[in-house]
């Protein structure tokens, strides 16, 4: 199961269920009266960085004659500037430490598909947060007074020490044929890990010019436990896995003369609960029960009535640490897996810049 995701991403499972929401239902009036519900999408990230943007998904449920139809209209299904977004950050006495408003954004265009697009509207603000405290959002609804909450903690940091840096002799990274060993020490408020290494290259062209590519990602594993501050070893049973996402990472192209690597960036994510649980429950259905529960770790209410209202999704968090090598000397078994083996052995590696 992966969760290694960008800040923001919007979900099938997540879009869908605005849509299913009309879709799906067997007993429902046209002409009775409706109220839309909010569908929260927020995953609190945490880096080294010195601050992190934080972006949040928010969607409202709606009833269309034609849901698919209804889904290509921005409005039916986006709050727009409509609702006000903010997170509360509370310390560890419970004290409440500040405010954060959120504004709305369109600076991350939406791919393709059953929604309108490209343009997406998202709610941003910058958040550095502290694994320490407690975070609240809170999504406000002033025409209808609907106020929905949900409350996370933040994974901390995560010490790599395996793979680590060796300062004289230079950096060597051996990933061979035998088994890849990582490992890392755990941190509070995670109960899931995911670990991939990033490679880094670069392409020599005809003419002498030289492209910095894209990343190549290598999934390495997944770990799970409740337990924090130990050192957790995560194993592989083979290194080839590098190399085949090396060779389905790249294209063959006759006008490339030499490839060379740039840096390898291990990254470690961590995964609070809240986000785990939801992952678990949006995974692929494998059993002859076909029947899915929605998970929602959040509650919604109206302000001045005081009675329960409707509400999807999930307000979690993650954490990301990184090791990067750079000026890489590539011990000898990889160098006869990158240059000559039979994943990459085609694709023209060499030691020469």
């Amino acid at each position: 199961m992966k969760f290694a995701l960008k800040k923001i991403i919007l979900t099938s499972q997540i879009c869908l269920m605005s849509l299913f929401w009309v879709a799906c239902q067997k007993d429902f009036s046209t002409n009775a009266d409706s109220q839309s519900f909010p569908i929260v999408y927020a995953l609190f990230n945490f880096t080294e960085e010195d601050s992190n943007q934080q972006y949040i998904k928010i969607y409202k449920s709606y009833l269309s004659d034609n849901a698919y139809d209804g889904a290509r209209q921005l409005q039916n299904y986006s709050y727009i500037d409509s609702i006000e977004v903010s997170v509360e950050e509370y310390n560890e006495r419970n004290t409440l430490v500040r405010t954060i408003k959120f504004d709305t954004t369109t600076s991350i265009p939406k791919d393709s598909g059953i929604f309108a697009y490209p343009t997406q509207i998202l709610y941003t603000a910058p958040l550095k947060c502290n694994p320490k405290y407690k975070y609240k959002l809170k999504v406000f609804n002033p025409y209808t007074n609907i106020m929905a909450e949900g409350t996370t903690m933040v994974p901390g940091e995560i010490s790599l020490s395996q793979p680590h840096r060796a300062i004289n002799p230079p950096i060597l990274v051996a990933i061979t044929e035998n088994t890849f060993n990582v490992a890392f020490t755990t941190t509070d408020n995670a109960v899931a890990y995911q670990v991939v290494a990033k490679y880094y290259y670069s392409e020599v062209y005809n003419d002498n010019s030289v492209k910095h590519c894209q990343p190549i990602t290598w999934d390495i594993g997944t770990a799970t436990t409740n337990e924090a501050r130990i050192l957790y070893k995560l194993s592989t049973s083979t290194g080839n896995g590098f190399y085949k996402a090396i060779a389905n990472g790249i294209t063959d192209n006759d006008n490339v003369i030499r490839r060379y690597t740039d840096s390898i960036v291990f990254e470690v994510q961590a995964a609070a609960a809240d986000w785990y649980k939801y992952l678990l429950a949006t995974q692929p259905i494998s059993s002859i029960n076909q029947e899915r529960i929605a998970y929602t770790n959040m509650k919604a209410y109206n302000t001045q009535t005081k009675e329960e209202s409707a509400v999807l999704g999930f307000v979690s968090a993650r954490s990301i640490s990184r090791v990067r090598f750079d000026d890489l000397q590539i011990a000898s078994g990889s160098r006869d897996s990158l240059f000559h083996g039979r994943f990459t052995g085609h694709l023209k590696f060499s030691d020469i810049h």
